[in-house]
Formats: C-alpha cells, structure tokens, sequence
C-alpha cells in the first residue's frame, strides 16, 4: 500500500492501518497537520518505507513492525519525534535524518547487513551498540559532524566488509580548517579495519583536510583492504584532480596487496 501525500488525523490513520492485518509492503509520503502524531503497528508488515518533509510531515512517529526487513526512513524535520518500539528483524535499512538518530533508533538496528546513513547536524554520543551483523555500510558526509558518525560506525562495527563514503554536499565548508572540526580518530583501531574491511570507495572526494586524514587513516589501517576507490567531486579542475591523486597515491597503505583506483 502506498500512500502519497494524503491527509489523515492520526486516529483515522490507526483505523486504516488496523483494517490491513495482512499488509506486508506500506510507504507512506506524509501530508498532514505538523502536530499529528502517527504510530505504525503492524506485526506482519516486511517492507516500510516513509518521508517527512518540513512543514507537510507528521508531528511524530512511532514504530512497531517486529517482522521488518527493510526500512527507508527520510525525516529532514527539525522538531519532530521519531520513536522505535520494535524492530528486531532488520537486515537493511536506508535512513535519511536531519538530526542525529537515537539510541533507540540505533539499537533497533543491530540485526542489520546493508545501511545507509546521512545525517545533517548533531554529534552522535552514543555508546555499547554493537553492529554484530553489518556488512555494508554507506555514510554520506553531509554537515559538520560526519566524521564522528564514521568514527563511531567503525567503531561498533567489527564485520564490516565494504564502506562507501559519498559527498553530498556541493562545497567544501568555510571552517574546514578549524581544528575543532578535524579528523578525531577513534581510541583505538577499529576491529573491522585490521580484520574484515575489504572494500573502500569514495565518491565525491574534495582534497579538504579532514577528507585526507580521513582516507590516510582507512588505507594505512585496512589490513585487509583489497580495493579504494576513490572518486573526486565533478567540479573540480584537471590540475587540482592530479594534485589530490599524487597526495593520495603517496599514502601509506596497511594492506599490501591493496589497488588503488582514482577518476
């Protein structure tokens, strides 16, 4: 069931949802009053997707799906309450936040394989999840904060396989060289860097600072690394594009037979 942009109060919305027991597959694009609270509680349901927008989106969430495989949640709300309840069975998950997302939310992960994460602001202190089960993580590094989200998911997650960085963003930031939004590399070195990692890409490389001493630590603790590939934003000129593949062909590398691919 797909509903785009239709207006529900929030009693109305329950009675719909109570009538569908057998409903497997529901995206739900929100148009409705800003203080309307919504809460989605389907035992069967395997596949949710939802949007809010600001302005047009729910004034809260709440989520109860206990068989959900897969989740794209997009929330760029700046005041709105999101709340997991239930959702063990996660194995991948899309979420698109402008805040940084909750410990709830987080720990209703951990059953996942494939996550994609973009947060715009707010700087995750979060501690003891651990993501058992994740394989393939894709970060966007959008707002200010992005490098301690990476921090973290390299962090609490000791199988990861394969990372995918992607810029969204269409320039570098002013204070790019304030150092109180540099690199913080973890305490230690994540368990997944020196046992598992095999695949890094990087889509929208810029050449900032932060970036190069991001890259430099992924290549030179990736034990296991058996391919980076590394992709510079579109505008940037030929002359700068060779400057920023020397820089990151001279790293050092912590796997040996590691290939290095640029564009």
């Amino acid at each position: 069931m797909h509903l785009i942009e239709v207006c529900y109060k929030g009693e109305c919305f329950h009675r719909l949802l109570s009538s569908c027991p057998l409903l497997e597959d529901l995206t739900v694009v929100w148009y409705s009053r800003r203080e309307e609270s919504y809460t989605i509680a389907l035992p069967g349901l395997q596949r949710l997707s939802t949007y809010n927008t600001p302005g047009f989106g729910y004034g809260g969430l709440v989520i109860n799906a206990p068989s959900l495989k897969y989740l794209h949640i997009v929330d760029h709300d700046t005041d709105t309450s999101l709340v997991v309840e239930n959702m063990p069975e996660i194995v991948e998950a899309i979420v698109d936040l402008f805040n940084v997302p909750s410990q709830k939310l987080l720990g209703s992960l951990t059953s996942v394989e494939h996550l994609s994460l973009a947060v715009e602001r707010g700087v995750l202190l979060l501690n003891g999840i651990v993501f058992h089960r994740l394989v393939h993580l894709e970060l966007f590094t959008r707002g200010q904060d992005w490098c301690d989200l990476l921090a973290y998911m390299l962090e609490g997650s000791p199988n990861l396989r394969v990372l995918k960085l992607k810029n969204s963003q269409d320039r570098l930031y002013s204070n790019e060289s304030n150092p109180w939004t540099w690199w913080k590399q973890p305490n230690h070195i994540p368990l997944c860097l020196l046992s598992s990692l095999e695949t890094f890409q990087w889509k929208g490389y810029q050449g900032s600072f932060r970036e190069k001493e991001v890259a430099k630590y992924i290549l030179s603790n990736a034990a296991c690394l058996k391919m980076a590939s590394i992709y510079t934003e579109k505008y940037i000129n030929v002359e700068e594009k060779l400057r920023i593949v020397k820089e990151l062909a001279s790293m050092a590398r912590g796997s040996t037979s590691c290939q290095l691919i640029f564009d």
